[in-house]
């Protein structure tokens, strides 16, 4: 693909736009995708284009692409490393980890079989996450991907209005998540379907890479989510989110919160 397969244009906005909030504007997005921009939400398309912006490769690494298929048959875990991550390139939240064999799993750690791949495979081949309202989803043809496993890592995402980040949401698990400005600065922010942190972490080795990185990727955009993977000393490219939480994005911030950021979205 081409860049001009990334290039997003300017979209006629509903006439209450600047009265709206955030989290109604999220809603509207998901009805009323960005032209294109199922190609920075496919998982597998959008990795060349990032390799492509990015200067230098060595401030955000992109996890290396081991295979992919649109046919589980092709599955083979004899074909795989000993750990790696499956998903889909056309949902969200839907991966599979395996490390040394195992599957992890919040629940109950499994042992991998090829059969359990393949399974996991031919449900979602036939899942169309779009079902969320997420519209970009629906344009995206599917496929199974098989990525390096880079061991743990703290999610940090990034809201990008027209280029420029304006704060990062910080996950350390699933329960807790901070909010941080570019600058590292801990806020009092806490989300309402979440736990906050009682200290801040310590701010990332990586951070000017990351915010450099956020901002080259979104250029151009007037609303995405950027977000990253950070290991100890590593930072990686995880993904577009023009939808953050799809539908439910109103359960998220405080009210008044959410009416501030909306400013920044013109």
């Amino acid at each position: 693909m081409t860049d001009n397969d990334f290039t997003i244009n300017k979209e006629v906005k509903p006439n209450n736009w600047n009265s709206m909030i955030f989290s109604e504007k999220c809603m509207w997005r998901c009805k009323n995708p960005l032209k294109k921009s199922w190609n920075y939400t496919d998982k597998l398309k959008v990795k060349s284009f990032v390799e492509r912006k990015l200067e230098n490769k060595n401030d955000c690494n992109i996890a290396k692409l081991f295979f992919y298929t649109k046919d589980p048959n092709d599955i083979n875990l004899n074909k795989l490393p000993a750990s790696f991550v499956m998903k889909p390139n056309h949902g969200s939240g839907w991966v599979i980890v395996v490390k040394d064999g195992i599957v992890i799993n919040k629940n109950q750690d499994i042992k991998v079989t090829t059969e359990y791949l393949q399974s996991k495979a031919k449900y979602w081949l036939s899942q169309k996450y779009g079902w969320n309202n997420e519209k970009q989803y629906d344009y995206i043809e599917p496929y199974i991907l098989f990525e390096e496993y880079i061991g743990p890592n703290i999610d940090y995402k990034i809201y990008c209005f027209n280029g420029i980040a304006k704060f990062i949401l910080v996950m350390r698990d699933h329960y807790t998540v901070d909010l941080y400005t570019p600058y590292w600065i801990f806020t009092a922010i806490k989300l309402k379907t979440h736990n906050r942190s009682d200290r801040p972490l310590q701010k990332p080795p990586y951070l000017d890479h990351m915010i450099k990185a956020a901002h080259k990727l979104s250029e151009h955009i007037d609303f995405v989510r950027m977000d990253f993977m950070g290991t100890q000393n590593k930072l990686y490219f995880g993904e577009f989110t023009f939808t953050p939480a799809g539908t439910d994005i109103v359960h998220s911030f405080p009210l008044e919160y959410d009416t501030l950021i909306s400013k920044d979205w013109v």
